[in-house]
């Protein structure tokens, strides 16, 4: 990521599933993300890395609890429920690697781990968002 590139930019309206705090809430993530703020020589073991990473974790982890409560009060398909809880499953123990990784000084660049964490959690935001807002939406507006 450059310094000239837009926080937002992760973030597109389409993603919007009509719960204004839920929507704020995953804006505010990918905002999260941008400012990771990593560069070419940062490795994930620095210390900068890692405080910025740990707010991203928590941040991470504060949304799918989020996700999952949604799941039952809109009635939302068991299929769709077991995808996202297994996407879940799948981003916290990629984190969770990175995390484990950098504590043994493991020496990839941050700008890699950066980059595919960026693409994963745009990704499951977008699909999430479509998928959800087919349940929430008509409820939303009541």
């Amino acid at each position: 990521m450059t310094k000239q590139e837009n926080p937002a930019s992760l973030w597109d309206d389409s993603m919007r599933i009509g719960l204004d705090w839920f929507d704020e809430e995953r804006k505010e993530l990918l905002t999260i993300l941008e400012h990771l703020d990593v560069n070419q020589l940062q490795t994930i073991s620095s210390e900068l890395f890692l405080a910025k990473f740990h707010i991203y974790e928590a941040a991470v982890r504060g949304l799918f609890e989020h996700e999952e409560s949604l799941f039952s009060k809109y009635d939302v398909p068991d299929t769709i429920k077991k995808r996202h809880e297994t996407e879940h499953h799948r981003i916290i123990k990629m984190l969770n690697t990175v995390y484990l990784d950098s504590r043994n000084k493991r020496n990839q660049t941050a700008i890699d781990v950066y980059q595919m964490i960026r693409a994963d959690m745009k990704q499951h935001i977008s699909n999430f968002g479509q998928e959800l807002r087919n349940h929430v939406s008509p409820q939303a507006y009541r």
